[in-house]
């Protein structure tokens, strides 16, 4: 601006300038330029950013909604829940009535209980995706279809969202103070007021309509967390629903690599039958046959009905499952009372 103030005074003839020295001549006549420039710049924005935030809204709601009406998420709820329960029987945290969300990110760190005809070192998941399967055979690729709205959350933070609203709500509000100010400088070379009017009267209701869509969203978030029984975090409302997609993702894999280590047993058992068909007929009498584990002898009365308990979880008998529980825990107490009695009978 200083090197172009003689020009702007009328000093210095413009003739000797280039044209791109002459227009910004011109626009430096113009009164209130950066101001003018912010504004312009708000206008043809805005809409786009605008629409850009809604879609993140709507993938947020279309998530929550998913969830809700999910006939697998309370199912496999319930079988954690359940089998939760079995592993923790005898303890303080035995029949619990429920559970935070986060514990379905560490099933698959969660080694369960080697029984028989279980491969040792197999992860609490990928026992509960056997149960899952052995309940709903179906329960893989129909909870993988429920949760496919999940997917376009991943990456949205509504904080994010509130905070780009916010952003575009004091944008308007420049605008909205700014052209009142060149009312009075209107002309037909200057139609910066008689645009920026009528436009900031149609961004104010867009904004209006996107701040609605925000609080809906907020309250969607809490009644998706009160309806799963967890608490929701102030900054990451979110965090529910990614939880459970992180869970739909580690399910579905788990059923995957069950359904893989099934066919190589088949596999491994048919090819063992062959060979059992080509070999010479006789052997040592009651030699175990060659591939067969012979099972041990349950030795304590918990051991028994754990095997028990656990046999009736992965086949999906919840009823049998408690009355086996309630079994175990007489049968226990009765053992515990009688060596008591026997004791205190000793001690006189």
């Amino acid at each position: 601006t200083e090197m172009l103030a003689p020009y702007l005074s009328g000093a210095e003839p413009t003739a000797k300038l280039d044209g791109a020295e002459k227009f910004l001549l011109e626009m430096c006549k113009v009164g209130g330029l950066r101001q003018r420039l912010t504004c312009w710049l708000t206008m043809l924005t805005f809409e786009t950013r605008c629409h850009d935030l809604q879609a993140q809204l709507q993938a947020i709601s279309a998530g929550v909604k998913c969830v809700r009406t999910s006939q697998s998420t309370p199912q496999l709820l319930a079988l954690v829940l359940a089998l939760g329960n079995v592993l923790n029987a005898g303890s303080a945290r035995a029949g619990a009535k429920g559970f935070r969300l986060e514990v379905l990110l560490k099933l698959a760190e969660t080694k369960a209980t080697v029984t028989e005809g279980d491969d040792a070192g197999v992860s609490l998941l990928h026992h509960a995706a056997k149960c899952a399967v052995a309940k709903w055979p179906d329960v893989r690729k129909r909870f993988e279809a429920e949760m496919l709205p999940l997917s376009d959350v991943s990456n949205v933070k509504s904080a994010l969202v509130v905070a780009d609203i916010q952003v575009l709500a004091a944008e308007l509000g420049a605008v909205e103070r700014e052209y009142p100010q060149h009312e009075a400088t209107r002309s037909g070379s200057d139609r910066f007021f008689e645009v920026m009017k009528p436009w900031s009267v149609t961004a104010k209701k867009l904004l209006t309509k996107l701040q609605a869509e925000v609080q809906t969203m907020k309250e969607e978030l809490k009644a998706l967390a009160a309806y799963l029984g967890d608490k929701i975090l102030p900054d990451e409302p979110e965090q529910v629903m990614v939880r459970i997609n992180a869970f739909n993702v580690s399910f579905c894999k788990a059923c995957r690599d069950n359904e893989r280590a099934e066919h190589l047993r088949k596999k491994q058992e048919k090819a063992e039958a062959e060979r059992a068909a080509r070999r010479p007929s006789g052997g040592a009498p009651g030699a175990t046959p060659k591939g067969k584990v012979p099972v041990k002898a349950v030795r304590s009365t918990k051991d028994h009905y754990m095997n028990r308990i656990q046999g009736s979880l992965r086949r999906g008998e919840f009823d049998q499952m408690k009355a086996l529980q309630a079994q175990m825990k007489t049968e226990i107490e009765g053992k515990i009372g009688a060596r008591r009695a026997s004791i205190a009978g000793r001690q006189k």
